[in-house]
Formats: C-alpha cells, structure tokens, sequence
C-alpha cells in the first residue's frame, strides 16, 4: 500500500509479525513465533530462512538477527540474508534487542539487566542493572522501559552505560524512533511521541 493508502496489495496471505523491509525485500516471522522468511514487496520469492520458534528480528546490513526459543524469549543469533552463516551469538534468553554501529544492545530476561555485545558475540558487557524491555538505540543512547519486559518506564542512557536519564514515569511499551523523536504506546495503548531529551510530550492518538 502506499503511504496515501491507495493500492492495497495482499504480499502475505497469513498473520505476519515483526517485518523490516530493506530495499525491495521484506523480512518477517510468519504467525507468532514461528519461521522467519523474506518475500519480495511484489509477493513473489517468499523463502524460509529459519524454521522452528522465533521471536524478534532486526535487519541491519548483510545480517538479520534474531531471537530463537519457545516462550516470549529466546537466544540470540544472526544469520546471512541469504539464509547462510547461522551463529549464535549468546546464551542468555533475550526478550528485546536492537542493533546499531556494529553493537547489539540486548535485556536478560532471566537475570534482569541491560546489556551490549558486539555482532560478533564478544565484548559482553552490563550496562544496567534494573529489569528492561522494549530496547532501541540511536545517535549514541540506548532507549528502553525499566519495569518488566511489557510496560515500563522510558529511560536512556549511553551506549558507554553512563548519564541514565528518566523520560516519562509513566508506564511505555513499543518504543520507535522517527526523525529524532520518540514514539511509543502509553499504559492506556495511547500513542505518545517525545523529544529524546523528554519534553514536548503529547498524546497523538486514543
């Protein structure tokens, strides 16, 4: 469909979740938790990547990496977007991750925790302690909810682990960055955008 809402097109005859398009390509998990495939925008193409339960995955270069496990959790790895070069990445159950400048930004979702890794698997290191979800990053901070791996409240922080900063105290899910502000869902599946340094708050839909 384009962006005016003309031309509706079925690519996808079932339920999809998590799609990131890169160039004409779309990447998704068919029904949730399931298989990771690419199509073409046409609907033509359509190649399963990876079988079994996945959760989440992010396209960044060459690469999509995802979360692989039976419950709302699972390892990380990465994998080519021709299907080749499956690695894991690490052990610990991850239920949020973003990738950015060559680091995967990644919760425990088991211990609780913030933590950054390179797409490698190396150089694991804590940047926070407190239970999170919802993780992006951008430009340097990593933007996440502290509270459990739903709702949260909205924090950032740098990618070096310092200048923790609040937000928005109340509660946030699902956080997007779109020309240097901050959109995400409120407590209340309120649509809400912020400036990255947390002012200029304001509801847009209800």
């Amino acid at each position: 469909m384009r962006t005016d809402g003309s031309e509706k097109t079925n690519v996808v005859n079932k339920a999809v979740y998590e799609i990131n398009i890169v160039g004409d390509t779309i990447y998704y998990v068919e029904s949730y938790g399931g298989a990771i495939y690419k199509i073409n925008t046409d609907g033509s193409g359509k190649t399963q990547l990876v079988g079994g339960q996945n959760r989440r995955i992010f396209t960044e270069g060459d690469w999509i990496y995802y979360t692989n496990g039976n419950t709302l959790d699972g390892k990380l790895y990465k994998i080519r977007a021709d299907g080749n070069g499956v690695t894991e990445l690490s052990d610990d159950n991850c239920s949020s991750f973003n990738v950015s400048d060559g680091w995967v930004y990644y919760d425990d979702a088991e211990s609780g925790g913030l933590f950054k890794m390179q797409t490698d698997g190396s150089g694991k290191t804590e940047l926070d302690t407190a239970q999170c979800g919802n993780i992006n990053a951008a430009d340097g901070w990593i933007y996440y909810c502290i509270g459990n791996t739903t709702y949260g409240k909205l924090y950032k922080i740098r990618t070096d682990g310092s200048d923790k900063t609040l937000l928005d105290d109340g509660e946030c899910s699902w956080i997007n960055i779109i020309n240097g502000k901050l959109y995400y869902w409120d407590g209340n599946t309120n649509l809400i955008v912020i400036n990255t340094d947390g002012t200029g708050r304001q509801m847009i839909t209800n």
